[in-house]
């Protein structure tokens, strides 16, 4: 299951070997698949199954403030209402920090994570 999820192509997209991305890698490698309500940066839009929706760019997503890492969505995003049952996709990050406040204090990400996605199970 891969579903309510923002996350940016890199350099292959959803693929597998002597795949082409998207449906078709899906359709060899992932049995019974569930790819939806995901917004997807700088992919193929004909590749991937319904229900996704796209964008070219990082900036183009709308995001709060990407350069301080506040993935938020903002208001007016053209991602906001595609995840599931018209909710936002991505993480929630008050829900986020809500729940780890005070779990483990003093330690933070190195700066080269970046985080998109919610949503692995």
């Amino acid at each position: 299951m891969f579903r309510d999820n923002i996350i940016t192509r890199g350099s292959y997209g959803v693929i597998g070997d002597n795949m082409g991305e998207g449906l078709a890698s899906l359709n060899r490698y992932c049995r019974n698949w569930d790819f939806a309500y995901n917004v997807l940066i700088g992919f193929f839009s004909s590749s991937y199954p319904p229900l996704t929706r796209f964008v070219a760019t990082i900036p183009e997503a709308q995001f709060v403030d990407a350069n301080s890492e506040n993935y938020r969505l903002a208001p007016g995003s053209p991602c906001c209402g595609a995840g599931t049952n018209g909710g936002d996709p991505g993480i929630d990050m008050n829900g986020l920090r809500q729940a780890t406040r005070g779990v483990v204090e003093g330690l933070s990400a190195p700066s080269s994570v970046r985080v998109f996605m919610d949503g692995w199970q």
